[in-house]
């Protein structure tokens, strides 16, 4: 209702989009809609997002699922969730609220370069450099296939 009258005392879109903090298609919208329906169009409507599939407290759940030490994989959130809270969500869903939460979703490595025993990866490379050798000697590219 402000912005049509200040737009009435001259003001422009680009100053009411300041002023209002929204954007300059939102303050055309509003005096369109006042120029078309008079006061009635400018009352607040319904909104029509669809209702958070978690009420708060069970969004206090799946956000402390999600800060567990135990999380791999968004399906193993979901089923917990499910356990705890009956509601199935399904692993698309469980990734949005994790971004709601400030949180970022990254995928666990099952390797374990770091935690490799340095004796047998060097056996395993000495390993491979013979046969690889072998596979010189006797010109059959498919030696070493057959070996390993």
């Amino acid at each position: 209702m402000e912005a049509v009258l200040l737009s009435n005392r001259g003001y422009t879109i680009d100053e009411l989009s300041e002023i209002f903090d929204v954007d300059r298609d939102t303050i055309s919208n509003w005096i369109s809609r006042w120029e078309r329906y008079g006061i009635e169009g400018l009352r607040e409507t319904p909104k029509q997002n669809r209702p958070p599939k978690l009420n708060e407290e069970e969004q206090g759940i799946l956000l402390q699922i999600l800060r567990g030490e135990n999380v791999r994989s968004a399906k193993e959130v979901s089923l917990e969730l499910k356990e705890k809270t009956g509601k199935e969500l399904s692993v698309c869903t469980i990734r949005r609220w994790a971004k709601r939460f400030n949180l970022r979703w990254k995928r666990m490595k099952k390797g374990l370069a770091k935690k490799k025993d340095e004796t047998e990866y060097a056996r395993a490379k000495e390993d491979i450099a013979g046969f690889e050798q072998l596979q010189k000697k006797s010109g059959n590219r498919h030696l070493l296939l057959l070996l390993l």
